[in-house]
């Protein structure tokens, strides 16, 4: 899937780039019984574009090499709400609306949510190597409304990542009131490889109205006002959806944390043609012009897909005949936020392929 990528759309490219994540692609053994594979790469767009990878995962059914995960992982696992595994390919178990009928087996059947074993394991490359930063953890609501102390319940499932000895105790309001404003988040990363940090992604709307200042009244004034300005911007937007996305340490207090917003455009097949989103997400957010040029000249081939039109003949650039379908296409756009300087863009380009 990812060879068909580089060869088909991505051949302007240097080779050097992709080395990394085609070694941890290697690395992924998906279960038989999973029709469609997929993964996320992440282009940070700049003076030299680099890539980062997301794998989308069944965690229980996939096996990953051991150099790749941290040691607290398979307990953690233990801990999941488990999916059956005559589900799995009939609903989108990472983005669509989910029932209470795909589980076999739950953690604790009176809780209000789930914690599905469906996970994005998201990998940093370099040239010489790669490391997990963060997995990602589906939050499955089963009620329309969750008490925001869930989220520390939440947080003490994963205790080998976030115990009492880690925890920076008095953050513990910070995150209940964060989840009283916002909702408690449709995922949470346990960014590993980023000293304890947690990252909370919380649920895409098309407009974020609420009063924020039960949330922002724990960081710095500078962190609170570039916020209501970005989240400001981001309303102008009707050809688009976004959620925030926020980064918390569990071991110390930051007064400037850092914080993204993720834009879906609301069909990633024409905004790859025409970057009418990005165009206009330049002008409220204020990220570099030239990150358009670099977009442009990065995915000017997306989208881009295939279909097996007969027999076990492999598709161009595959050398896995079971494939009978592929495609990749722009998901989403991530504008990065600091407290000095310009933000950063990066753009998120989806894989899937079907498999007999």
């Amino acid at each position: 899937m990812l060879n068909w990528a580089i060869k088909t759309i991505y051949s302007d490219l240097s080779c050097d780039v992709w080395k990394s994540c085609l070694n941890l692609s290697d690395g992924i053994i998906v279960d038989p019984r999973e029709k469609q594979h997929s993964c996320l790469l992440e282009f940070r767009h700049g003076d030299n574009t680099s890539i980062d990878i997301s794998f989308r995962l069944l965690s229980s059914l996939a096996t990953v090499s051991d150099a790749s995960i941290p040691n607290w992982w398979h307990n953690y696992l233990s801990r999941c709400d488990k999916l059956d595994a005559n589900s799995i390919n009939k609903h989108d178990l990472f983005l669509g609306e989910i029932n209470e009928d795909v589980y076999s087996k739950k953690y604790d059947p009176m809780l209000p949510y789930c914690l599905p074993d469906c996970h994005f394991l998201e990998f940093d490359t370099f040239r010489e190597g790669s490391r997990l930063a963060g997995i990602f953890q589906r939050v499955h609501l089963l009620e329309k409304e969750c008490d925001p102390s869930c989220i520390l319940m939440i947080l003490e499932r994963a205790l080998e990542f976030s115990g009492s000895c880690f925890r920076y105790i008095p953050g513990d309001q910070i995150l209940k009131d964060l989840c009283a404003v916002f909702g408690l988040p449709a995922w949470i990363g346990y960014m590993h490889g980023r000293n304890k940090m947690i990252k909370l992604v919380f649920d895409s709307s098309k407009k974020r109205e609420c009063d924020f200042e039960q949330a922002l009244r724990w960081f710095s004034p500078g962190f609170g006002h570039q916020f209501r300005q970005a989240i400001a911007g981001m309303n102008k937007h009707e050809n688009a959806s976004f959620r925030i996305c926020l980064d918390l340490m569990l071991n110390e207090y930051i007064a400037n944390p850092r914080f993204c917003v993720e834009v879906f455009p609301d069909s990633g097949v024409q905004e790859a043609r025409t970057l009418t989103l990005a165009k206009q997400l330049q002008i409220t957010q204020h990220f570099p012009k030239s990150a358009l040029e670099d977009i442009e000249n990065v995915h000017h081939k997306l989208p881009c897909g295939k279909t097996r039109a007969w027999g076990n003949q492999a598709l161009e650039g595959c050398s896995n005949k079971s494939i009978k379908s592929i495609a990749a296409v722009l998901s989403h756009y991530k504008i990065c936020y600091e407290i000095v300087g310009e933000p950063l863009l990066k753009t998120y380009v989806s894989l899937v392929a079907e498999i007999d």
